[in-house]
Protein backbone atom coordinates (compact mmCIF):
# COMPACT_ATOMS: atom_id res chain seq x y z
CA UNK A 1 0.00 0.00 0.00
CA UNK A 2 1.42 3.37 -1.02
CA UNK A 3 0.04 6.47 0.65
CA UNK A 4 0.73 10.09 -0.18
CA UNK A 5 -1.49 13.07 0.60
CA UNK A 6 -4.29 13.02 3.22
CA UNK A 7 -6.88 12.65 0.45
CA UNK A 8 -5.43 9.31 -0.69
CA UNK A 9 -6.33 6.11 1.17
CA UNK A 10 -6.32 7.81 4.59
CA UNK A 11 -9.07 5.54 5.86
CA UNK A 12 -6.85 2.54 5.17
CA UNK A 13 -3.85 4.18 6.80
CA UNK A 14 -5.75 5.08 9.95
CA UNK A 15 -6.92 1.47 10.20
CA UNK A 16 -3.27 0.41 10.27
CA UNK A 17 -2.37 3.10 12.80
CA UNK A 18 -5.24 1.99 15.04
CA UNK A 19 -4.02 -1.59 15.04
CA UNK A 20 -0.46 -0.56 15.94
CA UNK A 21 -1.67 0.22 19.47
CA UNK A 22 -4.19 -2.61 19.69
CA UNK A 23 -3.64 -5.93 21.43
CA UNK A 24 -2.77 -8.50 20.26
CA UNK A 25 -0.43 -7.77 17.39
CA UNK A 26 -1.14 -10.01 14.38
CA UNK A 27 1.01 -11.30 11.57
CA UNK A 28 -1.41 -9.68 9.13
CA UNK A 29 -0.70 -6.26 10.66
CA UNK A 30 3.05 -6.78 10.58
CA UNK A 31 2.91 -7.82 6.93
CA UNK A 32 0.94 -4.66 6.17
CA UNK A 33 3.63 -2.60 7.90
CA UNK A 34 6.35 -4.32 5.89
CA UNK A 35 4.52 -3.59 2.63
CA UNK A 36 3.51 -0.03 3.54
CA UNK A 37 5.07 2.93 1.74
CA UNK A 38 4.56 6.65 2.21
CA UNK A 39 5.44 9.39 -0.20
CA UNK A 40 4.65 13.00 -0.97
CA UNK A 41 4.23 15.83 1.53
CA UNK A 42 3.16 13.56 4.37
CA UNK A 43 5.92 11.06 3.78
CA UNK A 44 9.31 12.65 4.39
CA UNK A 45 9.53 12.34 8.18
CA UNK A 46 6.97 9.57 8.46
CA UNK A 47 9.03 7.41 6.11
CA UNK A 48 11.92 7.30 8.57
CA UNK A 49 9.66 6.12 11.39
CA UNK A 50 8.10 3.54 9.09
CA UNK A 51 11.56 2.23 8.21
CA UNK A 52 12.33 1.91 11.93
CA UNK A 53 9.29 -0.37 12.33
CA UNK A 54 10.17 -2.35 9.22
CA UNK A 55 13.80 -2.78 10.32
CA UNK A 56 12.62 -3.94 13.76
CA UNK A 57 10.40 -6.60 12.20
CA UNK A 58 13.27 -7.73 9.99
CA UNK A 59 15.67 -7.89 12.94
CA UNK A 60 13.22 -10.19 14.74
CA UNK A 61 13.18 -12.58 11.78
CA UNK A 62 10.09 -11.37 9.94
CA UNK A 63 6.39 -11.04 10.69
CA UNK A 64 5.78 -14.59 11.92
CA UNK A 65 8.82 -14.66 14.19
CA UNK A 66 8.19 -11.19 15.64
CA UNK A 67 4.73 -11.88 17.08
CA UNK A 68 5.73 -13.28 20.47
CA UNK A 69 8.25 -10.53 21.24
CA UNK A 70 5.99 -7.69 20.14
CA UNK A 71 2.91 -8.98 21.96
CA UNK A 72 4.93 -9.36 25.13
CA UNK A 73 6.17 -5.80 24.69
CA UNK A 74 2.66 -4.50 23.98
CA UNK A 75 1.50 -6.08 27.25
CA UNK A 76 4.32 -4.42 29.18
CA UNK A 77 3.75 -1.00 27.64
CA UNK A 78 -0.01 -0.76 27.14
CA UNK A 79 -1.81 -3.49 29.10
CA UNK A 80 -0.17 -4.20 32.45
CA UNK A 81 -0.57 -6.12 34.78
CA UNK A 82 -0.59 -3.16 37.10
CA UNK A 83 0.13 0.30 35.78
CA UNK A 84 1.20 0.09 32.11
CA UNK A 85 4.41 1.95 31.36
CA UNK A 86 2.98 4.00 28.48
CA UNK A 87 -0.83 4.05 28.78
CA UNK A 88 -2.37 4.88 25.38
CA UNK A 89 -5.23 6.85 26.95
CA UNK A 90 -5.87 10.57 26.61
CA UNK A 91 -7.26 10.79 30.15
CA UNK A 92 -4.02 9.60 31.67
CA UNK A 93 -2.17 12.60 30.27
CA UNK A 94 -4.96 15.19 30.19
CA UNK A 95 -6.95 14.33 33.33
CA UNK A 96 -4.28 14.06 36.01
CA UNK A 97 -3.10 10.50 35.54
CA UNK A 98 -6.56 8.96 35.84
CA UNK A 99 -8.34 6.60 33.50
CA UNK A 100 -11.91 7.31 32.37
CA UNK A 101 -11.50 10.95 33.39
CA UNK A 102 -13.11 14.03 31.85
CA UNK A 103 -11.16 13.54 28.63
CA UNK A 104 -12.82 10.16 28.08
CA UNK A 105 -16.25 11.79 28.40
CA UNK A 106 -15.24 14.57 26.00
CA UNK A 107 -14.03 12.08 23.40
CA UNK A 108 -17.21 10.04 23.73
CA UNK A 109 -19.16 13.24 23.12
CA UNK A 110 -17.19 13.86 19.93
CA UNK A 111 -18.02 10.33 18.75
CA UNK A 112 -21.72 10.81 19.44
CA UNK A 113 -21.76 14.20 17.72
CA UNK A 114 -20.38 12.50 14.61
CA UNK A 115 -22.71 9.49 14.85
CA UNK A 116 -19.75 7.18 15.46
CA UNK A 117 -20.31 4.16 17.68
CA UNK A 118 -17.25 1.98 18.39
CA UNK A 119 -17.68 -1.76 18.04
CA UNK A 120 -19.37 -2.83 21.31
CA UNK A 121 -17.33 -6.03 21.35
CA UNK A 122 -14.17 -3.92 21.79
CA UNK A 123 -13.99 -3.21 25.50
CA UNK A 124 -11.77 -0.14 25.56
CA UNK A 125 -12.27 3.32 27.08
CA UNK A 126 -13.39 5.86 24.46
CA UNK A 127 -10.12 7.78 24.74
CA UNK A 128 -7.92 4.77 23.94
CA UNK A 129 -5.60 5.79 21.11
CA UNK A 130 -6.69 2.84 18.99
CA UNK A 131 -10.34 3.98 19.01
CA UNK A 132 -9.38 7.60 18.43
CA UNK A 133 -7.36 6.67 15.34
CA UNK A 134 -10.22 4.52 14.09
CA UNK A 135 -12.54 7.51 14.49
CA UNK A 136 -10.17 9.66 12.42
CA UNK A 137 -10.37 7.03 9.69
CA UNK A 138 -14.16 7.43 9.63
CA UNK A 139 -13.82 11.23 9.38
CA UNK A 140 -11.19 10.89 6.66
CA UNK A 141 -13.57 8.75 4.62
CA UNK A 142 -16.35 11.31 4.96
CA UNK A 143 -13.95 14.14 4.13
CA UNK A 144 -13.07 12.64 0.76
CA UNK A 145 -16.46 11.57 -0.53
CA UNK A 146 -20.03 12.87 -0.45
CA UNK A 147 -21.83 16.22 -0.66
CA UNK A 148 -19.66 19.30 -0.24
CA UNK A 149 -21.27 20.21 3.08
CA UNK A 150 -20.57 16.75 4.47
CA UNK A 151 -16.95 16.86 3.35
CA UNK A 152 -16.45 20.31 4.84
CA UNK A 153 -18.01 19.26 8.15
CA UNK A 154 -15.86 16.12 8.26
CA UNK A 155 -12.68 18.07 7.57
CA UNK A 156 -13.51 20.52 10.35
CA UNK A 157 -14.23 17.65 12.77
CA UNK A 158 -11.08 15.80 11.66
CA UNK A 159 -8.92 18.87 12.28
CA UNK A 160 -10.58 19.64 15.60
CA UNK A 161 -10.26 16.11 16.96
CA UNK A 162 -6.53 15.97 16.27
CA UNK A 163 -5.94 19.49 17.62
CA UNK A 164 -7.99 19.08 20.80
CA UNK A 165 -7.84 15.39 21.69
CA UNK A 166 -4.54 14.05 20.32
CA UNK A 167 -1.93 16.74 19.74
CA UNK A 168 -1.83 17.83 23.42
CA UNK A 169 -0.67 14.45 24.74
CA UNK A 170 1.04 12.38 22.06
CA UNK A 171 4.49 13.79 22.83
CA UNK A 172 3.99 12.90 26.52
CA UNK A 173 3.09 9.35 25.54
CA UNK A 174 6.18 9.15 23.32
CA UNK A 175 8.30 10.33 26.25
CA UNK A 176 6.90 7.52 28.41
CA UNK A 177 7.76 5.01 25.69
CA UNK A 178 11.32 6.33 25.63
CA UNK A 179 11.61 6.14 29.43
CA UNK A 180 10.31 2.57 29.30
CA UNK A 181 13.01 1.73 26.72
CA UNK A 182 10.32 0.44 24.41
CA UNK A 183 11.19 -1.89 21.57
CA UNK A 184 12.24 -0.09 18.39
CA UNK A 185 9.04 -1.24 16.70
CA UNK A 186 6.89 0.69 19.17
CA UNK A 187 9.15 3.73 19.19
CA UNK A 188 8.79 3.75 15.42
CA UNK A 189 5.03 3.20 15.65
CA UNK A 190 4.59 6.17 18.00
CA UNK A 191 6.77 8.35 15.81
CA UNK A 192 4.91 7.27 12.69
CA UNK A 193 1.52 8.05 14.25
CA UNK A 194 2.76 11.44 15.41
CA UNK A 195 4.23 12.36 12.01
CA UNK A 196 1.08 11.37 10.13
CA UNK A 197 -1.15 13.34 12.48
CA UNK A 198 1.11 16.39 12.29
CA UNK A 199 1.06 16.24 8.48
CA UNK A 200 -2.71 15.79 8.39
CA UNK A 201 -3.25 18.65 10.82
CA UNK A 202 -1.18 20.97 8.62
CA UNK A 203 -2.98 19.85 5.45
CA UNK A 204 -6.39 20.22 7.06
CA UNK A 205 -5.53 23.67 8.36
CA UNK A 206 -5.16 24.72 4.72
CA UNK A 207 -8.14 22.82 3.32
CA UNK A 208 -10.85 22.96 5.98
CA UNK A 209 -13.67 25.51 5.65
CA UNK A 210 -12.79 29.16 6.16
CA UNK A 211 -15.89 29.66 8.33
CA UNK A 212 -14.57 27.08 10.78
CA UNK A 213 -11.31 29.00 11.10
CA UNK A 214 -13.17 32.27 11.57
CA UNK A 215 -15.29 30.74 14.35
CA UNK A 216 -12.15 29.69 16.24
CA UNK A 217 -10.63 33.15 15.95
CA UNK A 218 -13.90 34.75 17.10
Amino acid sequence: MTLSTPTHDRTLLYAVLSRLVSYPVTTDLLRQVVELDVSGPAGRDAAGELRRMQDAISALGGADAAIEVLNREATRLFEGPGQPLAPPFGSFYLSGGTLMGPEAAAVRGAYLDAGFLPDPSVHLPPDHLSLELGFLGVLAGRAGDGPDAQMESARQAWWGFIAVHLAPWLSLWQADLSRAEAHAFYLGAAGFISEILEADLAWLDEHRPNDGKAAERG
